[in-house]
């Protein structure tokens, strides 16, 4: 029985993304290293939510509607 809590996308170095999805079992917490579209994707259809850092957000979310 593992389940996913939510996804971090936590840095930006050399144009690579990188982040985590964060899994949990019954007495366990399981930190994945994930490609981002990978991680987004499984936090989507599984109605998980995603978060991004907030430093990375304000650094470069430029343009956004």
């Amino acid at each position: 029985d593992i389940e996913m809590g939510y996804v971090k996308i936590e840095k930006l170095q050399n144009n690579i993304y990188y982040s985590k999805a964060i899994f949990s079992t019954k007495d366990k917490i399981l930190n994945l290293d994930m490609r981002p579209s990978d991680a987004m994707i499984i936090a989507l259809r599984l109605n998980k939510p995603i978060y991004i850092n907030m430093s990375l957000l304000d650094q470069y979310s430029q343009n956004i509607c």
